[in-house]
């Protein structure tokens, strides 16, 4: 029974994630509220079984890989969903790339080298900071001016079929 515990886990992030994202624009409060909590509980979940379970292995590539296709396809389906997950990421993306940058440019005003954070070898380089703080930054600010593209006005009665 042991080895399926995380699998289960993995099932049940999952399952709040894609719940908690498709109610994320109901209109209740509550509604909302539990939404919310459910993605947040979804991603946390989602996150210790990949930092857990997926260490250093393809079984870690294989579900990062189908979790964002699925998102892909998902957003390209719904187009609010897709510009919600875009805005998302636009937010994630833009506050890793001002602290990358920032971490960079700090590193090459001091002229040390970078001492990566987590024990992980990454980024040890200031160029390599500043490089992928840009990348990072750049792509947010793409993708949040994307999400804001192809928006339709609501239609007054006039507008709709008879």
């Amino acid at each position: 029974m042991e080895p399926f515990f995380p699998f289960v886990l993995l099932g049940l992030a999952v399952g709040l994630l894609i719940w908690g994202v498709s109610n994320l624009s109901v209109e209740g409060k509550y509604t909302k509220l539990f939404a919310t909590s459910a993605t947040a509980v979804g991603v946390a979940v989602l996150g210790w079984f990949f930092t857990t379970y997926g260490k250093g292995g393809p079984l870690y590539a294989v579900f990062s890989g189908l979790l964002l296709v699925g998102l892909l396809i998902w957003g390209l389906i719904n187009p609010v969903l897709g510009r919600r997950l875009a805005r998302n990421f636009a937010v994630i993306a833009m506050g890793l790339g001002t602290g990358l940058l920032a971490w960079g440019i700090s590193g090459a005003v001091s002229g040390e080298r970078l001492r990566p954070p987590f024990s992980s070898n990454i980024i040890t380089e200031v160029s390599e900071a500043i490089g992928w703080g840009a990348g990072s930054l750049t792509g947010g600010i793409v993708a949040l001016v994307l999400s804001f593209l192809g928006k339709t006005r609501k239609g007054g009665p006039q507008d709709t079929q008879s």
